[in-house]
């Protein structure tokens, strides 16, 4: 009698813990979290200037690997990479640079991106009669129009546009990151209207090695005289400043812009030679086509914009007062 009912106690238990299993089957079934939602790629862009990263991170934030070619602060003009930075090309989607002829020590490395993949002139697509005419070393047009933020907007589209066609899962996200960017362009020109507005008429004389600082300033009333051809980006010898010095004293200005990277020995002799030629034009080292490194305020293309507007006309206004 005794085993019997153990045989029952025992038929009875098998059967609740068949009945438990079923059950945490279907718990485990009912409670499942469900399937993550697809996340779009990740793409690897290319971008030769901080500038143009600049735009793309506008774009796109840090949803997209930016691998920049041009360390930030080097000459975008003259810098040419070692051959072994065609690596960055490795995976890629596509690969922006400035355009315009602006890259001139980069065309090796472009010819080797072409035969990988897409390669964008951000800034190719800007309608010609918006464009200023050749620049004092024959680059026609003059590359340099991110000194006018209504057409780096437009170079802001075209880099929206291409990171829509790659990444269409993202389009919203884009074009909407690309709309609020725009705005802050919109605003960042008042400021400048606003800012060179303070310097009087009669100082708006300006020497510049870059002669697309005339974006900035032709359009508020500058008289803006660029160097000669013959004069390179460093001026380290007698001859050389002499050569800057002549330019200057002929076009008589206020100001004479030059790269802040130039600092040092190029600078001080260029003061040299307008002191030996009586000139009281202010030499103002500036930072004109590059930005920082990511993270940092020299990163934002507004903040370098402002700096300039600001070292400009405080230049103008306070130190030839």
């Amino acid at each position: 009698m005794h085993r019997a009912r153990r045989h029952r106690q025992s038929t009875v238990t098998l059967a609740l813990l068949v009945a438990l299993v079923g059950l945490g089957g279907c718990s485990s079934a009912a409670w499942q979290s469900p399937a993550p939602a697809a996340v779009p790629p990740r793409l690897v862009v290319v971008t030769t200037t901080s500038l143009v990263s600049g735009l793309v991170r506008e774009v796109a934030g840090d949803g997209v690997e930016v691998r920049q070619v041009v360390p930030p602060k080097a000459d975008p003009v003259t810098y040419r990479p070692p051959a072994t930075s065609t690596g960055v090309l490795d995976g890629a989607d596509v690969t922006f640079h400035h355009g315009l002829g602006l890259e001139t020590g980069l065309e090796p490395f472009l010819a080797v991106a072409v035969e990988l993949g897409p390669v964008i002139g951000v800034a190719d697509g800007i309608p010609a009669d918006r464009l200023l005419p050749p620049d004092a070393v024959g680059r026609v047009p003059t590359p340099a129009v991110w000194l006018d933020p209504s057409l780096w907007s437009l170079a802001l589209d075209e880099v929206a546009g291409v990171l829509v066609e790659l990444n269409p899962a993202m389009t919203d996200t884009y074009l909407a990151a690309a709309t609020r960017a725009k705005d802050r362009y919109t605003a960042l020109s008042s400021y400048l209207d606003e800012t060179l507005a303070m310097v009087p008429a009669g100082r708006r004389s300006v020497v510049t090695l870059e002669s697309g600082v005339a974006y900035l300033l032709a359009s508020r009333e500058f008289a803006v005289t660029p160097l000669p051809a013959t004069v390179g980006d460093r001026w380290v010898t007698e001859d050389d400043a002499a050569a800057v010095a002549e330019t200057v004293v002929a076009a008589d200005p206020r100001l004479v812009l030059v790269p802040v990277r130039l600092q040092g020995r190029g600078t001080e002799a260029l003061t040299a030679a307008l002191a030996a030629r009586g000139t009281a034009a202010t030499i103002l080292p500036v930072t004109l086509d590059s930005l920082g490194r990511p993270g940092t305020l020299e990163a934002s293309y507004e903040a370098m914009m402002r700096g300039l507007a600001e070292a400009i006309s405080v230049s103008l206004v306070v130190e030839n007062g």
